[in-house]
């Protein structure tokens, strides 16, 4: 089955235009509630999450795939809107939200981008959004 399952994925999915984006949270005390992506001004792909998940996405290395698709090769605009709460905080208290706008190069390769949800160095800085772009190591 699993050998089935690649199979079709590669068949659906070739290297060359395949991209996957990820969300990542680095920030040890936010609770995500939701989030939505945008590829190329396409209908965004929303996921809202529950207790049980937004923790789990608080674990070391915790990835969640939200896109898997194919593009053609070039420039591609990416945007993210993110809302949480920060766990432990008052019930009643705003909540945190963020957007992220950018732009990625698509080249032969597949591409598989991660978007960290991350805290800027100082202690009380808002939170904030990078871009990074995971490649196949060359052997």
């Amino acid at each position: 089955n699993r050998d089935a399952l690649m199979a079709e994925d590669e068949f659906l999915y070739p290297s060359m235009t395949r991209v996957s984006i990820y969300i990542s949270n680095r920030i040890p005390n936010l609770l995500l509630e939701q989030v939505s992506l945008q590829v190329d001004g396409a209908a965004p792909v929303t996921y809202t999450y529950d207790e049980f998940d937004s923790r789990a996405l608080l674990r070391s290395g915790a990835l969640q795939r939200l896109v898997h698709q194919n593009l053609d090769r070039g420039a591609h605009r990416i945007k993210l809107r993110y809302s949480g709460r920060l766990d432990g905080g008052r019930d009643d208290a705003d909540p945190l939200t963020g957007e992220f706008d950018a732009v990625f190069d698509k080249g032969f390769a597949a591409s598989e981008i991660e978007l960290q949800i991350t805290r800027g160095p100082r202690r009380n800085a808002q939170p904030a959004v990078k871009l990074k772009e995971w490649r196949v190591a060359e052997e």
